[in-house]
């Protein structure tokens, strides 16, 4: 008997404790059924959220670059570092590459997507049947310091028209800088064509100029702030501020095939670098920090010395103005229209 009491109390409190959880899960049905369907709606709601921004953040893409390390590019490395061409989806490997030839070379190769040149030179390249075009520009020249011409203080040289018939140094030949003098010879109402032009490496050119080799030289900054400092050299001043319109500087080149094959990248790219650079244009110190991160410029140097226009729009009718001048010194046959020159975008 007293075993089939306990029995019957166990089953009874069984009974009672199954009744009580059953009434409990009734009672608190409602706030169950809301949580419940509160958190599957946050999580349907942020599971919607990821894959919308899965969908919007464009799919990581490198690309390669084949780069002359001067103050023209200061732009692209601020994009890297302060992480504008990663929001835009892109990685760059940049390799820098001293020579004009050497770049288009790995351009036109695939060994490079991306190479950089002066707008003069990648004109003439594409017009004389290169198959590549203008992605986009890096810089403007500025029309005061920057870039100058520089004579000996007892040549007799006292103004751009004094050079007719005068060697002058440049960095290469059929170039920006030649162009500059050869229109600023023009302006002030000389003979371009008796211009001597000789290609010479920036760091030979004062000496050049100091032994008489050559009556001018033509320079860039850092370079030019260099040779300013000696007491023999004088300045003509920036050739660049007789052109009638905007000029130009360094440029991203790609060859035609890789626009079709990366013509999405390609266009990112030219996005990330026009925000960076009005960036860097609206505060030039971000710049003169990044410059001596890749060139052998010093930090206290790079503070003072010139900087180009950072800005990738290229002013209507200046590529086409800029080519009438080089077909008027013979340097090109015709001028093509500004669309073979210059990307529009489309593969």
């Amino acid at each position: 008997m007293r075993g089939f009491a306990g029995a019957l109390r166990g089953l009874l409190l069984a009974a009672l404790l199954a009744a009580s959880l059953v009434l409990a899960a009734c009672g608190d049905s409602d706030e169950s059924d809301s949580g419940s369907t509160g958190e599957a709606t946050a999580a349907s709601t942020q599971s919607a959220s990821t894959t919308e921004e899965a969908a919007a953040a464009p799919e990581t893409e490198t690309l390669k670059i084949a780069l002359y390390p001067s103050t023209d590019y200061a732009a692209l490395y601020a994009g890297i570092e302060d992480g504008t061409f990663a929001e835009h989806g892109l990685e760059l490997e940049v390799e820098q590459v001293l020579t004009g030839t050497a770049i288009t070379a790995a351009v036109t190769s695939g060994d490079a997507d991306l190479g950089t040149n002066s707008a003069t030179a990648g004109a003439t390249g594409i017009i004389n049947g290169l198959p590549i075009i203008m992605v986009s520009s890096a810089d403007i020249m500025p029309t005061d310091g920057y870039v100058e011409v520089l004579v000996r203080t007892d040549s007799g040289i006292d103004s751009f028209k004094d050079l007719e018939g005068k060697k002058v140094a440049t960095i290469n030949l059929e170039g920006s800088f030649e162009l500059a003098t050869l229109t600023a010879v023009a302006s002030e109402g000389g003979d371009p064509s008796t211009v001597k032009a000789l290609a010479m490496a920036p760091t030979d050119e004062p000496a050049a100029l100091k032994a008489g080799r050559v009556d001018a030289i033509v320079l860039q900054d850092p370079f030019v702030a260099t040779a300013k400092k000696d007491p023999d050299f004088k300045s003509l001043g920036n050739p660049f501020e007789t052109f009638s319109y905007p000029v130009v500087s360094g440029g991203f080149f790609a060859s035609n095939d890789t626009v079709a094959k990366k013509t999405d990248a390609l266009n990112r790219f030219r996005e990330a670098l026009a925000q960076v650079s009005e960036k860097v244009q609206a505060d030039p110190d971000i710049a003169r920090k990044i410059i001596p991160t890749y060139t052998e410029l010093p930090a206290d140097v790079a503070d003072t010395i010139g900087l180009p226009v950072y800005d990738t729009a290229i002013p209507p009718g200046a590529m086409t103005s800029m080519m009438e001048d080089m077909k008027k010194y013979g340097w090109i046959d015709e001028v093509p229209p500004e669309n073979e020159v210059v990307w529009d975008g489309q593969p």
